[in-house]
């Protein structure tokens, strides 16, 4: 599981958002362990985690069709507790079968700290000048 978090953090903080990579390694740990407890031990499973508009989208596709469901609010077992913990920390959540098996995923909405609006700013800004690119060559005189 420390490989799958320290992933998620180096995935988030080039963006500008690591105060978001605690939140979304906890989650990628509780979606991981429901893969080990419920479908087992050595399954293979496919890590997705993407950068939206306002949020991050986590989800983890495993081999098995049967889907997971919320366990009743006053459960006691340990069993359940991962998804209350997901619903309650993701802005969304849920799942779909795939042709292979399952996804589950979940969104967790990016805080409104102007740090994401700089991200998308510079993005903006990065992608005019890729469509200007040509342009620019031979303009500078380490270029050829």
């Amino acid at each position: 599981m420390c490989g799958l978090r320290r992933a998620v953090r180096a995935e988030l903080s080039p963006w500008g958002l690591a105060g978001l990579a605690g939140e979304a390694e906890l989650v990628v740990t509780e979606l991981a362990t429901n893969v080990v407890k419920h479908v087992g031990v050595g399954t293979a499973a496919t890590l997705v985690v993407e950068i939206r508009a306002d949020a991050i989208h986590v989800e983890i596709h495993d081999t098995s069709h049967e889907t997971p469901a919320l366990a009743e609010a006053g459960c006691t077992s340990e069993c359940g507790r991962g998804l209350h913990l997901l619903a309650g920390m993701a802005r969304d959540w849920g799942t779909r079968v795939t042709a292979s098996g399952k996804a589950v995923w979940c969104e967790l909405p990016l805080h409104d700290d102007g740090g994401w609006a700089r991200v998308q700013r510079a993005r903006v800004v990065l992608g005019k000048y890729r469509e200007l690119g040509p342009v620019f060559k031979g303009s500078y005189p380490h270029q050829e």
